[in-house]
């Protein structure tokens, strides 16, 4: 990458990974950013020669004429030549860069739709909260009540980052702030440990689920080996982590950055509201907690299955006959990626952004299913999952915990 493009993508925090060319186009192309939910997704790739950004996305309501009006509005207030397109199951806003490109102005406004993922607001309320001076004086109330809300914090709306909720959270406001729940990860020999701070002091028995739950989540995202040590206070808890034997670690480095990753997308949730207890799964989203050791209701058609009595998943065995079980409705579930579908990009898409992996991690994963992509999450978020990965064209089942047996 050259120095230009290095620099801004440094500057917002941001990793660019080698990607394919999107369908249409030539030239080494880097994802940039994605932001995720559950209407829809923004997807940011660039290339330097030619240079260009391409934005893939999908927003509730947007058709390929609202995806056109906006490469027009997007023209007449930048310097780029902006062309719209279907794509993908959605829709692409490629933007073509002049000989001296700026690519801060590229990827801010390759990031601007991605506040309006998960919105309800149709195309023009959005395009007319994006660009007000573009539209007649006369502004609509819908607009004038965004803009209202833009208008709320102290920062001007022209300097409002895109990427305020991309880049790194673990650096934002809302963890640094003291008496906010905040991890803390520290090298440790040849491990690591991490302190998890809760916010608030809390009784013995809350600290050990909330051990409990960072260990299992560690312990499936970053293949590690964890144990949970003594309490040092009544507002933290703290682990040793250490790589898993059946992993595979060139170096300290690596651990630590699938450390990281793991923790990542929990350091999101907390950084944008959601309580330690909803994103560790120790509650669900209306917060009634999770029981430890959840039971299915006695009826007369449930069955109690082993997974000690039966075989792991294997790879392309689309015809296994626990696939066709009833879908679970305990507390807890595993999540399973019952088939990938026909989309290989799209799903790979979804995966890599639900479960913080990189594209070609959930291409591998994709090839490796029927496999258990999440385990023991809470029933409400798994069924969010699901909704996401199903509409994308993958098979999701939830299953009780431990259904399947780790290979």
């Amino acid at each position: 990458m050259s120095d230009a493009l290095s620099a801004v993508m440094a500057d917002l925090k941001l990793e660019p990974t080698s990607v394919a060319a999107p369908a249409l186009e030539t030239g080494d192309w880097k994802f940039a950013f994605a932001k995720f939910g559950t209407r829809g997704f923004l997807r940011c790739l660039v290339c330097e020669d030619p240079a260009k950004v391409f934005v893939h996305f999908v927003l509730p309501r947007w058709t390929l004429a609202d995806a056109v009006r906006a490469a027009e509005i997007y023209g007449a207030h930048t310097k780029l030549s902006w062309e719209a397109r279907e794509h993908d199951g959605g829709f692409a806003l490629v933007g073509s860069l002049n000989e001296a490109p700026d690519w801060g102005q590229a990827l801010s406004l390759g990031g601007r739709l991605s506040d309006f993922v998960d919105s309800d607001h149709d195309a023009n309320t959005t395009l007319e909260a994006l660009f007000p001076s573009h539209f007649s004086e006369t502004t609509s109330p819908t607009a004038k009540t965004l803009e209202a809300a833009d208008s709320s914090s102290d920062t001007p709306a022209s300097a409002t980052s895109p990427f305020e909720e991309i880049g790194d959270v673990k650096e934002s406001a809302a963890l640094s702030t003291s008496g906010e729940p905040k991890f803390e990860l520290t090298a440790s020999g040849e491990g690591a440990q991490v302190t998890f701070s809760i916010g608030r002091s809390t009784g013995a028995g809350e600290l050990d689920r909330f051990a409990s739950a960072l260990r299992r989540h560690l312990r499936s995202y970053a293949d590690v080996d964890v144990d949970i040590l003594e309490p040092q206070a009544d507002d933290s808890v703290s682990l040793a982590i250490r790589g898993a034997d059946w992993a595979e670690f060139t170096s300290h480095q690596a651990l630590m950055e699938a450390i990281q990753r793991a923790l990542t997308p929990i350091e999101g949730m907390i950084a944008h509201g959601v309580s330690p207890a909803v994103a560790l799964g120790l509650a669900g989203l209306d917060g009634i907690e999770v029981a430890s050791r959840p039971a299915r209701a006695a009826q007369a058609e449930d069955v109690v299955f082993s997974a000690v009595e039966e075989g792991p998943l294997k790879a392309g065995n689309f015809d296994d006959a626990r696939l066709n079980e009833p879908q679970s409705t305990s507390n807890l579930v595993d999540v399973v990626l019952r088939h990938p579908g026909y989309s290989d990009r799209r799903v790979g898409q979804v995966l890599s952004i639900l479960l913080s992996i990189e594209y070609f991690a959930a291409l591998r994963l994709m090839q490796a299913s029927p496999v258990v992509i999440a385990r023991a999450v809470a029933n409400s978020r798994a069924l969010t999952m699901q909704e996401v990965i199903e509409g994308a064209g993958g098979k999701i089942q939830l299953t009780d915990p431990d259904r399947y047996p780790i290979s």
